[in-house]
């Protein structure tokens, strides 16, 4: 039986799963911590219901452990694209003058902070 609004995840909506496990993560995952690691479990519960609620998936661990996978690799991607964003300016005052799209303000300064004190 067919759910309104969730699709089951096949190879022909595989490109829209990870689409929508990208925009989740942007989204909902904190940006203020050193890596995934940091994130609380409570929130990556969070975020694999969010894939629940849009996708018709079973309920196994394994599943929700590809989940999580899917999830962890669109946040270290995401935080590399801001990462290099970063790093094209020479100094934290100039990356700071330039926040990316869909980056909150306080969120920005944590990261610049972060990256310029590692270079």
């Amino acid at each position: 039986m067919q759910v309104p609004g969730r699709m089951p995840v096949s190879v022909q909506s595989r490109p829209f799963y990870i689409c929508e496990v990208g925009r989740i993560v942007r989204r909902y995952t904190p940006l203020q911590v050193q890596s995934w690691r940091e994130i609380s479990r409570d929130i990556i519960r969070q975020l694999i219901l969010c894939i629940h609620e849009k996708f018709i998936l079973t309920v196994e661990p394994h599943v929700d452990q590809s989940i999580e996978n899917d999830l962890k690799h669109a946040y270290k991607m995401w935080r590399y694209k801001l990462h290099r964003h970063c790093l094209q300016f020479a100094t934290a005052n100039e990356a700071l003058a330039h926040v990316p799209v869909n980056v909150k303000v306080d969120d920005w300064e944590y990261l610049v902070a972060l990256w310029h004190d590692l270079n």
